[in-house]
């Protein structure tokens, strides 16, 4: 019986079918001893040659024959093929049908009773039907209606015939005879139930091994997919962090031993958080496995990839005798990822940076060898993404500088090492102060005053920008209060707003109104100054909360301006009140002919726009006479102010203007 055959028993209803697919094995398994009736058949014939014609005994033996090889040939053809539980029916029907016509065959020979008062042939034929008889009930007992198929057409004639005749002792035989058959039907019954319980029993062990046997199965099946889902990724079916850090455990180990190299590096998609929270984790979800695909595919040959977590993905080159080779297979990744991805319908261009770390005798466990490919990764990123970093104790000193640096930057706040500067905005030539942008700098205890330069890119690449950002906010809102308080407040106070904190838009907007709110201040009065690159990466969600910031009253203001990739756009795009035209510009005047290009244009288009307009970092005459012929009055820069203290502006705002002298005070050194 077949597995699946034994695991169908489980199921009640398929054990009656498998129990008569048993009982028909038994019956099937038995017909060797068909040959007995060819035998018997011909001592039955030789001695009742004088009581019939020979051809009415030829035929009938001939009968009997035929039947016996036809039975012989049914037991063939079902052992020769393997018998599923639905056909046992069938082959039961068959074999008694072949048991039926043999016991007919045999109840012709009781005729003999009736031909003759012999009690010799009486006895003989007794026997013999006895014989025949106790023979199907140890052979056929298996399936009832065989048994009494063969043992009902035999017996019945012969107990018939000895009840015929009027002697007493042919109905002694008789009665004796009909005993003898009931006697051995009651047996073939019992050994049919024993049979059947027999079949039954071993069945239902049968299933209950199979089921153990499927359980135990199932259970192995489990603990190994548990097993792999705890080396794989879910998301893209890759080796996890844990089978990545056996790889390079396994390798150090032999390296150790044999001296072989062997590289590890970690990459991560340039800009992938952007991606989620504009488009959607399952955007994000898409474009994690199709990058996976395209990386793996590009080093199949070469190496083995593994996602470490997020979009950051660890790859493990075996056998990296050169640093060629390694560096060969991180372009090949950089290559691999350059074509844009299409995700949902969307292209997306995505590029990666690459930390390399390579297996050397210096490094002294696998976690060092793994904390170098990582910091190799960020000196990579802080490069300006796009770009493969092998490691180095140069970029490990800085790394390490600048852990301490963001150490001592988390609690600068809590020390109140921050300070505001402000630098006044002049119109010319009345040199009326028209507003002041506020400056964040940093008292270092050890460094001295850091400008935002020090310290800004770390903090907005740590999240620490916001709480910085959240306070600059309340003290330029404060300090614009006490100018009101004492007459002298500008007519703009303006503050830098980084992308960090524009992103979190839904706060931002809330600290400003509590602050404006909390202050009682004429929400004109603010301004908040953002660069270009902080519109380069605001979606259209943020288009929205510059609009709910201006419903508030605040002014907007575009820093930096014509450094981006789409000035153009922004104006058409966002409904701001001032442009600053960039520093790097205003540098190369008067003489530059291509900075006072575009310094013209510049201004010309903002005046077509209607929008207000500042030139920053002005130093020179020369500078402030081109800006102020080119049609721009309103001015910022080391000519007529440093940024200073609160303390020393106010003095400035008292007088109302810049008079010469101040800034001949203010000309850079």
């Amino acid at each position: 019986m077949t597995y699946e055959e034994q695991a169908q028993i489980a199921d009640p209803r398929a054990l009656d079918p498998a129990v008569l697919s048993e009982q028909v094995r038994v019956l099937y398994g038995n017909t060797a001893v068909l040959p007995v009736n060819l035998l018997n058949a011909a001592l039955t014939a030789w001695v009742a040659q004088g009581l019939y014609p020979r051809w009415v005994l030829l035929l009938w033996v001939g009968s009997l024959t035929v039947v016996v090889f036809l039975r012989l040939y049914n037991s063939w053809l079902y052992k020769s093929e393997p018998q599923p539980n639905d056909a046992a029916r069938r082959w039961a029907l068959r074999f008694a049908a072949g048991a039926t016509a043999t016991g007919c065959l045999w109840g012709l020979s009781a005729s003999i009773l009736l031909l003759t008062d012999d009690p010799s042939f009486h006895v003989f034929i007794a026997f013999v039907l006895g014989g025949m008889i106790a023979g199907s009930v140890t052979i056929d007992a298996a399936f009832l209606p065989a048994m009494l198929g063969f043992g009902t057409p035999t017996a019945m004639p012969a107990i018939m015939a000895f009840f015929a005749r009027p002697e007493p002792t042919s109905s002694t035989m008789g009665l004796m005879s009909a005993a003898f058959v009931l006697a051995l039907l009651l047996l073939g019954v019992r050994a049919n139930r024993w049979i059947v319980s027999l079949a039954r029993r071993e069945l239902a062990q049968a299933a209950l091994a199979a089921d153990l046997e499927k359980q135990i199965e199932v259970r192995e099946k489990a603990e190994q997919e548990m097993a792999r889902a705890m080396r794989t990724d879910l998301l893209t079916g890759l080796p996890n962090r844990e089978t990545f850090k056996e790889w390079v455990t396994e390798a150090f180990h032999g390296g150790e031993k044999d001296g072989a190299s062997f590289a590890v590096l970690y990459l991560d998609l340039d800009r992938f958080k952007e991606v989620n929270e504009t488009l959607g984790h399952s955007f994000g979800d898409e474009l994690l496995r199709a990058a996976a695909e395209r990386i793996g595919q590009a080093i199949r040959d070469t190496a083995s990839i593994a996602r470490i977590g997020g979009d950051e993905f660890g790859i493990f080159i075996k056998d990296a005798a050169r640093r060629e080779e390694v560096d060969e297979v991180a372009e090949k990744i950089i290559h691999s990822v350059a074509a844009p991805f299409t995700i949902m319908g969307k292209q997306v261009p995505v590029s990666v940076s690459i930390g390399v770390s390579v297996f050397g005798a210096a490094i002294v466990g696998p976690e060092e060898l793994l904390r170098r490919a990582d910091l190799a990764l960020y000196e990579a990123k802080s490069a300006g993404y796009n770009q493969r970093r092998f490691y180095s104790e140069a970029h490990d000193r800085a790394v390490r500088e600048r852990v301490t640096l963001f150490e001592e930057l988390n609690s600068a706040l809590e020390r109140e090492e921050f300070e505001l500067h402000y630098q006044p905005e002049i119109e010319w030539p009345s040199g009326r102060i028209i507003g002041v942008e506020a400056l964040l700098r940093w008292n270092h205890p050890s460094r001295g005053l850091l400008g935002p330069g020090g310290f800004i890119p770390l903090a907005e690449r740590t999240g620490l920008i916001t709480p910085i950002g959240a306070w600059a906010l309340a003290n330029v809102c404060r300090q614009a209060r006490l100018w009101r308080d004492l007459g002298i407040c500008p007519p703009i106070v303006g503050v830098n707003v980084s992308a960090a904190q524009f992103f979190t838009a839904s706060r931002f907007e809330s600290d400003l109104a509590r602050e404006l709110d909390m202050r009682d201040l004429d929400p004109g009065t603010i301004e908040i100054e953002l660069t270009e690159s902080v519109l380069m990466q605001s979606s259209r969600g943020e288009t929205t909360a510059i609009d709910r910031i201006r419903a508030l009253g605040v002014r907007i203001a575009i820093d930096d301006f014509g450094t981006g990739y789409s000035s153009l756009e922004y104006l058409l795009t966002y409904r701001v009140n001032r442009i600053k035209i960039a520093q790097q510009f205003v540098r190369g005047l008067p003489h530059d002919p291509v900075s006072a290009t575009i310094v013209r244009a510049t201004i010309g288009l903002v005046q077509e726009f209607g929008c207000e307009m500042l030139a920053e970092g002005v130093e020179t005459v020369g500078q402030l006479d081109f800006l102020v012929q080119a049609g721009c009055q309103s001015v910022q820069g080391f000519y007529f102010s440093r940024p200073v203290p609160a303390e020393e502006v106010t003095q400035l705002l008292r007088r109302g203007v810049i008079a010469p002298e101040d800034r001949a005070s203010n000309t850079p050194r």
